[in-house]
């Protein structure tokens, strides 16, 4: 798991160079560190890159971990929470619009994650989700059968996870090449 910081994409110079924005954004990625100094997983980065891309807040990912030694594993997963606002504890309307900002991040991604899925046939463990996260409408986008796949066996497990890792992969493309061709 990674720690990053909710970053997104403000650019709204008319004459943008997306490629030149992409490029930053990877850079800057490469900067972030947990609070152990760890860098993000090189597995998730590029879905990291195409949701700052689109001005989605992430707060935290991981490429996905199985070790098999103990039994335990992390599949692959990106939260979405956006930075919170100075003094939001004792003040009641920031609380309500850092909710109204993450519920907006949520609502985007269930757009891109229709458009994904609209000519597309996966397996319903497969497909991403979003799992809420937090009291202020922050969420956690993986697979649908990631939680419960503490229940499969080794080899079920591994194909679970590569299947997982793939899905993730998938949809960073379709978020990237979304980015590359919109006006």
């Amino acid at each position: 798991m990674r720690n990053l910081e909710g970053t997104t994409n403000n650019d709204t110079e008319p004459d943008f160079n997306k490629s030149a924005h992409w490029q930053k954004l990877t850079r800057s990625v490469e900067h972030i560190t947990d609070a152990v100094g760890k860098p993000i997983d090189e597995g998730i980065k590029d879905t990291v890159i195409a949701m700052m891309a689109h001005e989605l807040s992430t707060s935290q990912s991981c490429e996905g971990h199985i070790n098999t030694q103990d039994n335990t594993h992390n599949m692959p997963f990106v939260e979405i929470y956006a930075p919170e606002p100075e003094g939001w504890q004792n003040d009641q309307e920031k609380k309500e619009q850092w909710t109204r900002k993450n519920l907006e991040q949520q609502s985007k991604t269930i757009d891109y994650l229709d458009e994904f899925y609209e000519n597309r046939t996966t397996p319903f463990s497969t497909m991403l989700n979003i799992r809420p996260i937090g009291m202020y409408g922050g969420f956690r986008l993986q697979s649908a059968g990631s939680d419960i796949a503490l229940l499969l066996q080794s080899t079920q497990l591994h194909d679970k996870f590569i299947a997982y890792q793939k899905e993730m992969q998938e949809f960073t493309q379709f978020l990237k090449d979304k980015y590359f061709t919109q006006q």
